[in-house]
Formats: structure tokens, C-alpha cells, sequence
């Protein structure tokens, strides 16, 4: 028993000073902040901050005072998109992750709390960019997309605050999936037909005629309705508890399919996008890229993707 215990112990300190701070968290982030920088340049402040009856006022009630369009002031929200802009690109290429993941929270927490329109994932994205900011207060490097071995007590804080981007995001699916359970439209399978005809998230103009036409079937809109239900369980409790990569393999990619099809029936790219880095950061773990690339190039099984069990998710973050 001692003896088990003395392994379990130095297993947990090589792992707690090991790095956290990879390819796979880079690309995470650079994802993140290609979402907001989207939104920052496809719209302008007369978009993001319109007020109904004339004028382009930020939103600044009680807390919201202190994100950064507020600080400028109306007159100069210009300048402070183009700040933000500018962090978003630093955040991008992973120039001083320190200072750059600070800065890019602003330009997130900013935009979520400022703006006028919302779609979701700009309060994901500002979560998980806050995440991200208190972790990389530990990676001291000038350049984040070169790989970090170096080992280091300081890792230990990091890792236990990246755990919580996959319990951020378990939780995601797992509160979707449950609250519609109650809503009567999700319940008799008829709830996508009616969202495509929503008028503010409805099907973008080049999907739209054949969703209405498959979805008019009643069993067709059963089944999808009640499929995303089953999905959005699977994916909670695939981020949180698989522990095989091919069953992180499905759930990465049964997610990322997930999201490209609402970006593209319903035109919500910023949210997809931000739900697609935040299944890149809580699912993908350290070698799973490579494993994933080798294993489909052989071709050697329908399904390749055998190798040996690895740590959970409350084990191992992302390296």
C-alpha cells in the first residue's frame, strides 16, 4: 500500500510541475480570440452599440462601467474597438501569453458586457478568456506557440485553474440539454422547425430553403430535435468523464460538426467559434493530434484510434 502510495505521490508531482502551456492550449486561445476579432471587424459601432431611437451608446449599466467602451466614452468607441482589435491579434500569435491573455480579456469582458447584440458565445468566450488570463499569469515565455518543457512548481496553479474549462463546459451542455427537457416544443420533437423560422436566429439565406423543406417532415424534426438532446448529453459526459482518445476523438468531432451545422443553418459563427475553442481546450489532450493524424493515415481499422487509456480529465490538462 505504502508503495502505491509513493508512486500515486510522484506521479501527481511530475505532473503538477510539468508544463501546461502546448500547442493545444495556443490554438485554443487563438481560436477564442479569432471569434471576437470576427465580430470586431465585420462590425462597426453603429452595430454593436445602436440604440433604438437614435445613437451609438454602449451599455454601462452597473458593472458594465468598466468595460473598456465605457472608459472611452461614446465619442471614442472607434478607437476602443481597434484596441481591442489589436489584443485580439496579439492573443492570436501568442506574443507574451502573460500580458496578451490579460489584454484579450479586456477586449472580451469589454465586448460582452458593453455591446448591444449578444448570441451566447460572447459570455462563453469572456469565461474561458478569464480562465486562460489567470493561468497564463505561470508561462513566462515571449512566444506561445513554441513548445514549453520546462518544469516548474509555479504549473501546479495553472493546471488546477484549466480544469475548470472542462467542467465549464460539461456543464455547458449538460444545463442545455436538461432545460429543454421542460419546453413543450423540445419535447414533441418540433422545436428546430420553429427555430428556423425564428426572425432573429433564423437559417442563413443560402441554407434556409433546404431546412424548411426537410424539417416541414414531422419525423424528420423529431428525430433531429430530439438527436441534438441526445448530443449535447453525450458531450457533457464525454468532456468530463472519457478517458479513451478514440471516445475523445468522437466527442471533439461530433462537437465541431455540431457547431459548423448551427453556424451555418442559423448563422451563429462568433458562438460557433467560440464553442468549438472551448471543445479544442477541455477535450484534446497532449499527443492526441498526432495519434489522431497517424491512426487516419493508416487506415489500419474503421475505427484506429485504440491506443491505451489516459488520464481524465480531473488528471491531466492539456500540455
Amino acid at each position: 500500500m505504502n508503495r502505491q502510495l509513493d508512486r500515486v505521490a510522484q506521479w501527481a508531482s511530475s505532473v503538477g510541475t510539468r508544463s501546461p502551456f502546448g500547442l493545444v492550449l495556443q490554438t485554443g486561445r487563438s481560436l477564442l480570440a479569432a471569434g471576437t476579432l470576427l465580430t470586431l471587424l465585420t462590425n462597426g459601432p453603429d452595430v454593436l452599440f445602436h440604440t433604438p431611437g437614435g445613437g451609438d451608446n454602449p451599455n454601462c449599466a452597473q458593472a458594465g462601467r468598466f468595460g473598456l467602451y465605457c472608459i472611452f466614452g461614446a465619442e471614442n468607441l472607434e478607437l476602443a474597438r481597434w484596441l481591442s482589435i489589436g489584443a485580439c491579434a496579439l492573443a492570436i500569435l501568442g506574443v507574451m501569453p502573460a500580458l496578451s491573455s490579460a489584454l484579450y480579456w479586456i477586449a472580451a469582458i469589454s465586448l460582452f458586457a458593453n455591446a448591444k447584440p449578444i448570441d451566447g458565445g460572447d459570455q462563453l468566450t469572456a469565461i474561458l478568456a478569464f480562465l486562460l488570463m489567470l493561468a497564463s499569469v505561470f508561462d513566462w515565455r515571449l512566444f506561445a506557440w513554441r513548445r514549453s518543457n520546462v518544469a516548474g512548481r509555479r504549473f501546479i496553479a495553472a493546471r488546477v485553474i484549466l480544469l475548470f474549462i472542462p467542467l465549464q463546459m460539461g456543464y455547458l451542455y449538460l444545463n442545455s440539454a436538461v432545460g429543454k427537457f421542460s419546453v413543450p416544443i423540445w419535447a414533441d420533437g418540433s422545436a428546430l422547425w420553429y427555430w428556423v423560422q425564428h426572425t432573429g436566429f433564423n437559417a442563413a439565406p443560402f441554407t434556409a430553403s433546404v431546412a424548411w423543406t426537410v424539417l416541414q417532415i414531422p419525423a424528420v424534426s423529431a428525430i433531429a430535435t430530439w438527436g441534438v438532446l441526445a448530443l449535447e448529453l453525450f458531450l457533457a459526459w464525454g468532456i468530463v468523464v472519457a478517458r479513451r482518445r478514440r471516445t475523445r476523438f468522437l466527442v471533439c468531432a461530433l462537437g465541431v460538426a455540431f457547431h459548423l451545422g448551427i453556424a451555418l443553418v442559423m448563422g451563429l459563427i462568433s458562438f460557433a467559434i467560440a464553442m468549438i475553442a472551448g471543445l479544442v481546450l477541455a477535450v484534446i489532450r497532449p499527443g492526441d493530434l498526432a495519434a489522431w493524424a497517424t491512426a487516419l493515415r493508416s487506415r489500419s481499422s474503421p475505427f484506429p484510434f485504440s491506443s491505451p487509456r489516459v488520464s481524465t480529465v480531473a488528471q491531466e490538462v492539456e500540455q
